[in-house]
């Protein structure tokens, strides 16, 4: 069954605010459902990236910067990349380094977050 631990994630959010006050306007842009705020999505890497391609981690982060492949909107949004869900195991790898180097396929997804100018 999926389902969203929305409590545990509140509790997230408001243990790192209370820890860092300094991040409360970061935290709460997330949680707002408006539509100027930032947003995390799940995409496919391939809207990013070319496939079975082995690419550095600073790569893919430009290419997620640079805005989706085939599009011309990078000027109207901005995002980043914080994560990889890969397809092997459903596993989440977060902590990259610039240097670390990847090939993607078809069913691994990058997390982004994306705001609109």
């Amino acid at each position: 069954p999926d389902f969203i631990n929305t409590q545990a994630i509140y509790a997230r959010a408001l243990t790192l605010t209370l820890a860092y006050p300094a991040i409360y306007p970061a935290i709460a842009e997330l949680f707002d459902d408006g539509n100027s705020g930032a947003s995390v999505r799940l995409v496919r890497a391939a809207r990013y990236l070319p496939l079975h391609v082995e690419l550095k981690w600073n790569v893919v982060q430009a290419r997620v910067i640079a805005g989706p492949r085939g599009h011309e909107d990078s000027h109207l949004f901005r995002r980043i990349c914080i994560a990889i869900l890969t397809a092997d195991n459903n596993k989440i790898i977060i902590d990259l380094a610039n240097d670390d180097v990847r090939s993607y396929c078809d069913t691994d997804r990058l997390v982004v977050i994306e705001r609109k100018v």
